[in-house]
């Protein structure tokens, strides 16, 4: 990577000082939120307000040619009208970092998309960059940096993790952010594009693959700024890191909409298919999805057509994860596995009577959390067995939470990868985020489930394929 997207990438990611341009004390105004979630972080303050003296306890400047020293990071929330001169007065201060936060540019028309262009043409002057307009900029965790203008009691912010998020859509990746948080999984950077004026997804992947905090970078976008160079950059980062994209404007409302939101123009759905999968980009096709992948890809190793073993204290469960794995027409690249048959006399030994020992297993509602482990332990010595699906609910009378620390023991000690399902309301979400504290991939839906592990198996094959060519 270039020493020039070294240098803003970390003045986005890790900004030492922040001018808000268009802080306000009224916390209806965008300019107010703003800067009361900023309070929060590691950064120098600096309210830019000709009306105000101070706000919140920080100095507030008429301009940002008056702030004491250069900032690393200037957010601009102020009336469209006013943008340009503002981004002017930043560049005259040396400012190399500009967020546009306000509205009405290019997502507005012909008109607009010029405005945007002389944003651009006013930053390249001092060879600044200019994320946004129409972004709600970046929560970066790990050091409380939040630029959002949603209030803090609106959503749940994420802890720190290793999943980075760009999304050009800021409510949509706000959605996916809260994911991160009901996981406890976490993300490392959650960066909203905005209208892509100046940086753009080939930038943030850029950028992402060098950043040590981020092991996968989960994406949503409703069209490319240079899909060749996108797919390109893609390409080379894919082998280290895993890329996982939900492509808004699939179809052609789709694509109108996306135009209204971000201006956007959302290109043949074929054509960025086959694109993808050239590029090893894993492909999501709801927000739900996109996290789910992100979370396996980040936390789970790779799988190359895993042969399954399915444990479970319900059998209907187990019924429908195993039309889940053999559904033709949404293939997962897993299999159920065939146990061996000591590996069922070791299973009948430790189940009830009346459990099945035969792949999925189920231990029934009287399964205790000693069965589990014994099960687990069995599966571990079974040579046919290449991962393991555990399905949980909180119903039966003597399973409880120690049920976590069983599951961890096997991610810890054993040699085949687990992914568990939680099931039931009330179970949720205290027990998926102890699994996720302790490193056990865990979701809350056999579906959901399903899929991470066919995101693991894409990723296998894929890495297969490269290293073979």
């Amino acid at each position: 990577m270039s020493e020039g997207v070294l240098d803003w990438a970390d003045k986005l990611f890790n900004p030492a000082s922040v001018a808000l341009i268009g802080a306000s004390e009224d916390p209806h105004k965008v300019g107010g939120t703003v800067f009361r979630n900023l309070c929060a972080s590691h950064a120098r303050l600096y309210p830019v307000n000709p009306k105000l003296a101070s706000l919140h306890g920080h100095t507030c400047y008429p301009s940002i040619t008056q702030v004491p020293e250069v900032p690393d990071l200037a957010m601009v929330a102020v009336p469209t009208g006013a943008v340009a001169s503002v981004v002017e007065e930043c560049v005259v201060k040396g400012v190399r970092l500009i967020v546009v936060v306000s509205a009405g540019f290019g997502e507005t028309g012909e008109k607009g998309k010029l405005a945007e262009r002389r944003l651009v043409e006013l930053a390249r002057k001092s060879g600044a960059r200019i994320l946004g307009p129409n972004t709600m900029g970046v929560l970066r965790p790990a050091i409380s940096l939040d630029t959002t203008f949603v209030p803090g009691e609106r959503w749940h912010r994420p802890p720190p993790g290793p999943i980075a998020l760009v999304c050009q859509s800021g409510a949509l990746g706000v959605d996916g952010a809260e994911a991160a948080w009901l996981y406890g999984g976490g993300i490392s950077v959650f960066v909203t594009l905005g209208n892509k004026c100046d940086l753009n997804e080939c930038d943030m992947v850029e950028a992402l693959a060098v950043d040590h905090a981020t092991r996968c970078i989960a994406m949503y976008l409703e069209g490319f700024a240079d899909g060749r160079r996108f797919i390109e950059i893609c390409r080379l980062v894919t082998p280290h890191k895993p890329i996982v994209v939900l492509k808004g404007g699939r179809s052609d409302a789709g694509a109108r909409a996306a135009a209204l939101h971000t201006g956007s123009l959302a290109g043949s759905d074929r054509v960025v298919d086959g694109a993808f999968k050239q590029a090893g980009i894993l492909r999501a096709y709801d927000v739900s999805e996109l996290m789910d992948y992100a979370h396996a890809l980040a936390f789970g190793p790779p799988l190359c057509r895993p042969r399954l073993g399915v444990l479970t204290c319900a059998g209907g469960f187990g019924v429908i994860l195993a039309d889940y794995l053999a559904d033709p027409e949404r293939p997962v690249g897993a299999s159920l596995a065939e146990f061996g048959s000591e590996t069922e006399r070791r299973l009948r030994q430790v189940a009830l009577s009346f459990a099945s020992v035969r792949n999925p297993i189920d231990l029934t509602g009287s399964a205790t959390n000693q069965m589990f482990d014994q099960a687990l332990e069995i599966l571990q010595d079974d040579p046919n067995v290449d991962a393991i699906l555990v399905s949980l609910i909180p119903y039966p009378p003597l399973l409880d939470e120690g049920i976590v620390e069983v599951l961890d023991k096997w991610r810890r000690q054993g040699r085949k990868p687990l992914v568990a399902i939680v099931q039931g309301q009330v179970f949720l979400p205290h027990v998926l985020q102890r699994f996720w504290r302790a490193g056990v991939l865990a979701y809350p839906g056999l579906a959901q489930a399903v899929r991470a592990v066919g995101a693991l198996c894409q990723r296998g094959e894929y890495l297969m394929r490269i290293g073979g060519e």
